[in-house]
């Protein structure tokens, strides 16, 4: 039993490779930050790159922790609902269902304000016109993976489906737009949900991602 516990425990090398580049996200974050505040770089680069490293900060933080408290890599991986058995054709097609649901909302909040004459405005184009094409090629293919690690594979089952789902609409707030507050707010339900009863984040996480992709391609 400790034999197999032991080929179960992650490696030393493991857990410090992945403190390593937590730091390091950490670091790269506020060397753009000092070069913005002294005016090295302009705010479209420090807001992109902060950006992009906070995202990618999301799943180390996630990996960092569960080493720490002694999950072996397979465990973290089924218990975040990456396993392979979670990539299935009914999970896909509930991530496009998901997609769809979302979409329908964004027509009938537009329906809704033109019958109303209640402005709801969207800032999401205004705030990505002016991002570099890195950043948007990142924030609709890989940005979707970190923050369903995050939100969905770890902290649903921590602090729950509603929780996990405010702090996620909160995450998008930057948008300073009721609009998408709403929407970020609505999908991190809805995901929570298929999360936890499908235990996998792969329907999420392509729900996700053509959620993002519209939004790119919407402002080309």
């Amino acid at each position: 039993m400790a034999a197999r516990r032991a080929r179960r425990a992650p490696s030393g090398i493991t857990r410090f490779a992945s403190y390593i580049i937590s730091l390091l996200l950490v670091a790269a974050s506020l060397a753009i930050c000092v070069l913005y505040i002294y005016k090295i770089v302009p705010f479209s680069f420090a807001e992109a790159n902060l950006s992009i490293t906070l995202s990618l900060f999301f799943p180390s933080i996630v990996f960092s922790y569960l080493l720490y408290r002694k999950k072996s890599l397979p465990e973290i991986i089924g218990q975040i609902g990456l396993s392979r058995k979670g990539f299935t054709f009914r999970n896909l097609a509930i991530g496009v269902s998901m997609f769809l649901a979302i979409l329908v909302m964004g027509l009938a909040f537009g329906l809704f304000s033109q019958a109303t004459g209640i402005p709801l405005p969207t800032n999401v184009a205004l705030v990505l016109s002016g991002m570099p094409i890195y950043f948007l090629i990142f924030a609709s293919l890989v940005a979707p993976f970190n923050e369903e690690i995050l939100f969905r594979g770890f902290l649903v089952n921590r602090i729950g489906i509603l929780l996990s789902a405010l702090v996620f609409a909160f995450l998008h707030s930057g948008y300073a737009s009721v609009s998408e507050l709403v929407a970020a707010l609505v999908f991190g339900l809805l995901a929570g949900y298929v999360f936890k009863r499908t235990n996998s984040i792969y329907p999420c996480i392509l729900a996700h991602i053509l959620v993002n992709v519209m939004a790119v391609i919407a402002i080309s």
